[in-house]
């Protein structure tokens, strides 16, 4: 029989990166590999690894097979342009059952839309057992709920019932110890049980297992799984991922899920600045009463006794520390500080995408004689700057490319531009020298910076370039024409 264009995909995986008597690569590092070299084979195997489990979701939310296979497509779609922004790389299956369920939702809702508007009835079930009808809806009341888990518990559960992944296995993906996976995967039953039984969903432990794990995959169709990469392959590139290999209805489907995904973002931003509002101004309050109720004294005299006021009653709540009510109000108060660290991060991310800025750490200012590096974004080439030279090279070899000196002082930043073409450096001397990343040749010089340049960072779009200097001000320069749009004074 011949081999198609995915099992040739596959085949090449299998030579190249998973060499003979080693591990395959994680799902973390076929991610990397996908994002930064664009490996098609990355994520032909991603979708070979995770394609059951999505199948397997569209195929129990949707009974039109056609509106399965554009479920599906949707979701490794949304994969291949959202792959850079995963946090837990470790857990994609995780991800991608999230992302399945909310498609095959939107395109469950969409079908009973065109029904209405055709005027057809939902399908019979015809000679179907009433079990199997029965059965299916308890699946999809599991899923449903699954879904809704936070990730630390989704996760685990995915990974050992839906993938059939064994329990060792899970907890060196996830980088846990086999205690912590066992006792997640039982909040996570936990959890599951109780909200079941409040719909009016009744399931042992045995019985709640076995549902999860029973029809929890589909097999993938071969002509479906290699239109999927082509069209991801595709995508990522930036061409129209419907070019020959997707449908108007997946196209629709993938920018739905994009939008809703950043609303979502937007909501949760819009939320802790609300929350850090309420948290501030409650701040000040209680200081201000705190500091009405300072006791006086006067010279080496007791202090005055406190007028009764909104001070709390140490002594009484020590006697309360037993109460019920008080230690579950001190259970949501820590878990509330640690969501608002943890929103309070991908707000910081959110707001750098917003602003066009890459989401990364605030670089670190070079010391004296120690080398500013930059990395091309395709990883191939290393800009470094050491004194008042600037020396591009291999990244891999250290094969040197070209030399450069233009900067009177200690070169104290690097960056490339987002399209690799360009590399700025800055230094001691106040300038900011943009070269020609093939060429080596100086193309414009920027002065304006007061002090040591600390850091250089493009925009996201590359047509600005942000600057701080020593003395903490910001300014955004307009690459084209090389020009200064803005600054921002730093704090004294």
């Amino acid at each position: 029989m011949a081999k198609g264009p995915l099992d040739k995909v596959l085949t090449h995986l299998r030579g190249v990166l998973v060499p003979r008597g080693e591990a395959g690569p994680s799902d973390g590092q076929l991610l990397e590999r996908f994002t930064r070299l664009r490996e098609e084979a990355s994520f032909a195997a991603l979708v070979q690894r995770h394609g059951g489990l999505v199948f397997g979701v569209c195929r129990r939310l949707l009974a039109d097979i056609q509106d399965a296979e554009d479920a599906f497509q949707a979701t490794f779609l949304v994969l291949a342009q959202k792959a850079a922004s995963i946090r837990n790389r470790e857990a994609v299956g995780s991800w991608l059952y999230g992302v399945a369920y909310r498609i095959a939702a939107r395109a469950r809702a969409a079908a009973q839309r065109r029904r209405t508007l055709e005027q057809q009835a939902v399908p019979l079930a015809g000679e179907e057992p009433v079990a199997e009808i029965v059965w299916r809806e308890v699946r999809q009341l599991l899923d449903e709920e699954l879904q809704r888990l936070p990730e630390k518990y989704r996760a685990p559960v995915v990974l050992c019932y839906l993938e059939n992944k064994r329990q060792g296995e899970v907890a060196r993906q996830l980088g846990w110890t086999r205690g912590t996976l066992s006792g997640r995967l039982a909040r996570a039953r936990e959890i599951l049980r109780r909200r079941l039984t409040r719909r009016g969903l009744t399931l042992s432990g045995g019985l709640l297992s076995m549902a999860l794990a029973e029809k929890a995959t589909a097999a993938v169709p071969a002509a479906l799984a290699t239109s999927t990469v082509k069209a991801a392959s595709l995508a990522s590139a930036g061409l129209a991922a419907g070019a020959g290999f997707t449908s108007i209805s997946v196209t629709a489907l993938v920018e739905g899920v994009l939008q809703a995904m950043w609303i979502t973002k937007l909501k949760l931003a819009t939320a802790v600045l609300l929350a850090f509002a309420v948290v501030g101004s409650g701040t000040a309050w209680f200081a201000h009463q705190v500091g009405a109720e300072e006791p006086q004294t006067v010279g080496n005299s007791t202090p005055r006794q406190k007028t009764p006021g909104l001070m709390p009653n140490f002594k009484a709540v020590d006697k309360l520390k037993e109460d019920d009510e008080l230690s579950r109000l001190k259970k949501e108060n820590d878990e509330l500080k640690k969501t608002i660290k943890l929103l309070k991060r991908q707000l910081e991310d959110l707001k750098q995408k917003i602003d066009g800025q890459p989401a990364k750490e605030k670089p670190q200012p070079v010391k004296k004689g120690q080398p500013a590096k930059a990395l091309s974004p395709d990883g191939r080439m290393q800009v470094i700057g050491q004194g008042k030279a600037l020396t591009m090279t291999d990244a891999q070899t250290g094969k040197i490319f070209w030399q450069a000196v233009g900067h009177k002082g200690q070169i104290t930043a690097v960056a490339f531009s987002p399209d690799g073409k360009t590399v700025v450096s800055g230094g001691t001397d106040q300038s900011i020298r943009m070269w020609d990343a093939q060429t080596g040749k100086e193309l414009r010089r920027l002065l304006g910076q007061q002090g040591a340049i600390r850091s250089l960072t493009f925009t996201g779009d590359g047509k600005n370039l942000i600057s701080q200097g020593a003395d903490k001000s910001t300014l955004t320069w307009d690459v084209a024409t090389g020009k200064l749009v803005s600054k921002v004074e730093g704090k004294k």
